[in-house]
């Protein structure tokens, strides 16, 4: 059984909720926590991350606080790797998605300059 639940819809289906919720009605897809079999502070937590604006996710440190209890049933070391990696994860993400900005601005940069190139040639030789 996978995160959206059972019967799992198919991939494409999946892509498109989430990538076109206005075909939906603007309703953002997510799998549905209510149905999972795990306490309600690991659904809330669940919910609180998947907030459409960044600055309301929480970060690390009050994701680590707020699953403690989930802590106390685990080997140390084991959440304390989850926790790590799902860090690691988060800045490479983070970096990852800076640096593809900045690529697309700098494209975004080079067309203008083309294009305004483009014009004032054309404006140049017309007078000329």
């Amino acid at each position: 059984k996978g995160p959206w639940g059972s019967p799992e819809p198919s991939l494409k289906y999946i892509e498109d909720r989430v990538s076109n919720p206005q075909h939906y009605g603007g309703e953002l897809y997510r799998p549905p926590s209510r149905t999972l079999d795990c306490p309600d502070y690991i659904k809330q937590c669940m919910e609180e991350c998947w907030q459409e604006n960044p600055d309301d996710r929480p970060d690390f440190k009050f994701i680590k606080v707020k699953l403690r209890p989930l802590h106390m049933g685990l080997n140390a070391n084991i959440f304390d790797n989850m926790m790590s990696i799902m860090e690691k994860y988060a800045c490479n993400l983070e970096s990852v998605v800076k640096e593809r900005t900045n690529q697309l601005l700098e494209e975004k940069k080079k067309k203008t300059e083309n294009l305004l190139l483009e014009c004032f040639q054309s404006l140049w030789l017309s007078n000329y």
